[in-house]
Order: structure tokens, then sequence, then C-alpha cells
């Protein structure tokens, strides 16, 4: 009788761990299930630094990355900028991103096994795609000034030339030096369309419909001719 008394207690007992366990959360009741510590690591190289559980991110994200010189960033072992070098992420690239910390994610980029701590002021939640960008920099020669990050508009802008004797203006390499120590790159007709890509110190960064690109003064452009 005391027998079947203590397992009739034993089974209730039981009974109500398995229903307090069946009514928590997915979250508590999966141990995060896809996003797990463990299985995140395993993504990454030995030396890069586990996230805190708290930085873990509900799903992973998908960021770009946006360097400020246009061509790579680095990818670190530790959310920090004085940490170790491990990889470099070209321009452009997919990261998926798994946690962020202290300014930085812990990513991976797609496709690839390079992953690892990045800048979070270097990743972009946009592509880039259809927008000024480093993009618009390719083939460009080294004797001409590079945009930098901050220096793109966020929409490519069309403006004409509008030269002050009707005849043409000219096309300069860099938009950081004095106009006497500027070097001319060419001379863009009256009237011709520039597609404006960035703009620095008074001057935009613009493309023409025949392929000239450099820079041209703000002046002599005009959005209505």
């Amino acid at each position: 009788m005391k027998t079947a008394v203590v397992f009739r207690r034993a089974f209730s007992v039981c009974l109500v761990l398995v229903m307090l366990i069946m009514a928590l959360p997915v979250s508590y009741a999966e141990g995060y299930d896809s996003m797990n510590i463990n299985d995140i690591m395993k993504k990454f190289d030995s030396r890069v630094q586990k996230p805190k559980k708290s930085s873990i991110l509900d799903e992973p994200e998908t960021v770009y990355v946006r360097s400020n010189y246009g061509n790579c960033i680095y990818v670190r072992s530790k959310p920090d900028k004085n940490s170790k070098k491990l990889f470099k992420a070209d321009e452009g690239k997919a990261v998926i991103v798994y946690a962020r910390e202290s300014g930085f994610a812990l990513g991976l980029v797609k496709g690839t096994s390079i992953g690892g701590w990045m800048s979070e002021n270097l990743l972009d939640a946009d592509s880039g795609k259809g927008r000024p960008g480093p993009d618009d920099t390719k083939g460009l020669s080294s004797g001409i000034y590079r945009p930098r990050k901050n220096d793109y508009l966020k929409e490519y802008e069309t403006m004409y030339v509008k030269s002050k004797y009707g005849n043409c203006i000219y096309l300069y390499n860099n938009p950081n030096v004095p106009e006497n120590e500027m070097v001319i790159l060419g001379k863009v007709k009256e009237a011709t369309e520039c597609t404006l890509i960035a703009w620095r110190n008074n001057m935009y960064y613009v493309r023409t419909a025949n392929g000239q690109r450099g820079w041209v003064k703000a002046e002599k452009l005009t959005y209505v001719y």
C-alpha cells in the first residue's frame, strides 16, 4: 500500500515537470537551436573568440562589406581593433552575421571559410547595388583620387555641363589639392550629361556617357540645361 502511494506521488511529480517543460518558451526549451554557440563556432577558425551568449542574434543577418577605400576590410580574432588580423574580406562581399559585440560583428563571408570579428561601421545592410559606391571606380587610373566611403552620394544624380563661355570644362584628378596642383585629365564639352557619383571639397566625381571619369567643379554643372 505504501509503495503504491509513493509511486503515485512520483508519477504526479514527473507529470508536473513534463507540463512545465512543455510550457517553456521555445528558445529556452531548445537552447537557441539553430543559433547554439558551439554550433556557430564550428564555422570559424579556432583562433576566433567565442561571443558572449547575450551577443548572439535571434537569427543570422546578411550584410555587405563597405570599406572606406573600396578595397577590403580586416577580419579579426576578437571584437577589438587591436586584436590579431586573420583574414581580409573584399569589398561588396555578403557576410552572414551571427553575433554583435563592442562595435564588432561576428560574421562569415558567404560561400567561403573567411570569418571572424569585423568592424560594424564597415558593414552595410545595403549591398550597394544600384547606388553610388566603389564599383564606380573599378579600372580607374591610380593617378585619380578615389572617393572615400563618406564621399559617395546616397543616389546617382544627373547634371549637365554649363561652362562660362559655352565651350567646355576641365576634368581633374584630385579634389584635395589647390587648383594649380590639380592634373587636368581632359575636357568635357558643353551640355554633356554627367552622372554624379561622389562629392568632396565642392567638386563632384562624375562619369559621362562616353566613359570619361574624374572630378569637376560643382559650379560648372547645372540640373537643367
